[in-house]
Formats: C-alpha cells, structure tokens, sequence
C-alpha cells in the first residue's frame, strides 16, 4: 500500500531534475562521526527530559542547581545520546521508553 501511495505522490508532486546527473557526493566513516544532532532541552524538576520516546534522568549531586536548566542533547552517528550542561557531560541514567503517540504498532515487542 505504501509504495503506491509513494507513486502517486510522486506523480502529483514530483518534478523532474533539469539535468539528470547525480551530484551527490559519497561520505566516509570519518566525516559521519563529525555529524552531530544537537538539540536544546529543558529539564523538569526531577531532572528528568524525553528524548525520541526516552525518558532520561540526571544524575547529580547538586540537584536543586539543575531543575528546569536548559542542556544539550547530543546524538553523534552510531554513538549514545550525550546530555551536557554548561559544555560539561551529565551522568544520566535511563528510566523507560514511552510508546508513540497511538501505542507501538503489535508488531514490535520491547
């Protein structure tokens, strides 16, 4: 179903290149370690945030200093996601994954 949807979307609202030559350059190993997805976030009061359906914790010692700050979620090629605060690395620790909005398809098992 979705691959005829796929064509007639493309059908509708597809424009063809004015010259058909791919110009799309090949990536190494090395230059997708330097891609980095950087998003900004701001931290509940029990120091939790959700990212991509994960509901993440900080771990600290001076928690009252850390309620509602704003952090940086870094998320590099085939790396763990990285929480830092003030350019410094969080410990974080994580509590659960929350399902999609309509629950996950009963397909996948967790």
């Amino acid at each position: 179903m979705l691959p005829e949807l796929i064509k007639e979307h493309n059908k509708q609202f597809g424009k063809l290149t004015a010259k058909p030559l791919d110009v799309h350059r090949s990536v190494d190993e090395r230059e997708l370690q330097k891609i980095a997805f950087l998003e900004h976030r701001k931290l509940s009061k029990n120091l939790t945030l959700q990212h991509q359906n994960v509901l993440y914790q900080i771990q600290t010692k001076t928690p009252n200093r850390m309620q509602r700050a704003q952090v940086d979620v870094i998320k590099r090629y085939q790396e763990p996601i990285r929480i830092e605060y003030q350019g410094k690395n969080l410990k974080i620790h994580h509590l659960a994954r929350k399902p999609p909005m309509g629950g996950f398809p009963s397909s996948i098992r967790l």
